[in-house]
């Protein structure tokens, strides 16, 4: 009988009719190759099979073209994978990523696998995360389902990527240690962080030291989003000062106040930089009642600073700032340019609370502003 016509398989694929297909692929020449069997559209029998969504029918296939067939593009540009992706056939997606599909190259509308991948919804990733084999997936994808199963919490998982993790640079995503500190106790990463990582933190793809492509450190996200405990986990003795102070500012900036008092507990005596220095103090001038007693303690190497707070805590009437600057052996009878005390900010505003406590405390009630008040 004479061998069946690109079409006519195309057709069966489409129809996912194994049976005949089956027949169908048997009668072809044995010189047949994938690469060559398409049909006007340059789509192979494959194509269709994995558009339509069957898997059988894609077997049959590949058992009979050869795994070649899986990198042919159709005249739209789309490989197989493709069409698995944009028709949501994800048994087939997943089928093809095992088979080692290509994920890089792009369709004639400038669409990889890689990026269609990564725009799946939630419940679609669950799906494909429940049937991959991590072993057998490039290291881009990886990282991306390592993404994926620190927001959906599947610490096990995690684990398994973790360990597959090449040190590889790409500019799209984060190494896996910046990813757990960023999503932190959403996780309850504080436990699952020492689960996931333990045995392989510190080893050539899990280094505390490794910077993103911005340079910054798991270190830093970790205080950005204020995940103190996991910042403590991050945190490194030969960690140099001016990253050390990039992850106080960036505490600050964001408002992760006990993040800063907890940054203080590890390195208690640090020297701040400039920029780091003017956000402190811009901060404790704005929300000094807030957030002094977090924040206060980073300028503990800074006497002269700290001064500055006690006019401050006493106009408010805050005897519990006033309190922490009295440990940080700030003394309460100092006064300014224009030789203003502090006791004459809290007697101007009437604060009988401050007033006490500054005269309690050293306080000069004879000291002379430049009014001679």
């Amino acid at each position: 009988p004479p061998a069946p016509n690109v079409d006519a398989v195309c057709e069966l694929a489409g129809m996912g009719d194994t049976v005949w297909l089956s027949a169908a692929l048997k009668a072809l020449p044995p010189e047949t190759a994938g690469e060559t069997f398409r049909d006007r559209d340059l789509a192979t029998p494959l194509h269709r099979a994995c558009s339509s969504g069957h898997m059988h029918a894609a077997e049959a296939i590949i058992g009979r073209l050869g795994r070649e067939v899986i990198y042919v593009r159709d005249v739209y540009g789309r490989t197989p994978l493709h069409c698995a992706i944009y028709y949501h056939r994800l048994e087939l997606v997943s089928y093809l990523l095992h088979l080692g599909a290509d994920t890089k190259v792009k369709d004639g509308l400038g669409l990889s696998c890689y990026r269609l991948i990564k725009r799946l919804g939630r419940a679609d990733t669950e799906f494909l995360l429940s049937r991959l084999e991590p072993g057998v997936l490039e290291a881009s994808l990886v990282l991306h389902f390592l993404e994926c199963a620190f927001e959906l919490g599947l610490t096990e998982l995690c684990r398994r990527l973790c360990e597959l993790v090449d040190p590889v640079e790409s500019p799209f995503y984060r190494p896996p240690l910046h990813q757990a500190a960023e999503i932190g106790d959403e996780l309850d990463v504080i436990s699952d962080l020492d689960v996931i990582l333990d045995g392989v933190i510190d080893t050539s793809c899990h280094r505390r030291d490794t910077r993103d492509a911005n340079g910054h450190l798991a270190f830093h996200y970790a205080c950005q989003h204020g995940h103190g405990e996991i910042a403590g986990l991050l945190y490194f003795s030969d960690m140099d000062n001016a990253d050390f102070c990039r992850g106080v500012r960036l505490a600050l900036t964001w408002r992760r106040y006990q993040t800063v008092q907890m940054l203080t507990a590890l390195r208690p005596e640090f020297t701040l930089d400039q920029a780091t220095l003017s956000t402190v103090v811009k901060e404790l001038d704005t929300h000094l009642s807030r957030m002094g007693r977090f924040v206060l303690p980073v300028l503990r190497q800074s006497p002269i600073l700290l001064a500055r707070f006690v006019p401050q805590a006493a106009a408010i009437n805050d005897t519990n700032i006033l309190s922490l600057l009295l440990n940080l052996q700030v003394p309460m009878n100092g006064y300014d340019l224009m030789r203003r005390t502090a006791l004459h900010e809290a007697c101007q505003k009437g604060h009988e609370k401050a007033c006490r406590f500054l005269l309690q405390h050293g306080a000069e009630p004879a000291v002379r502003d430049w009014r001679g008040a």
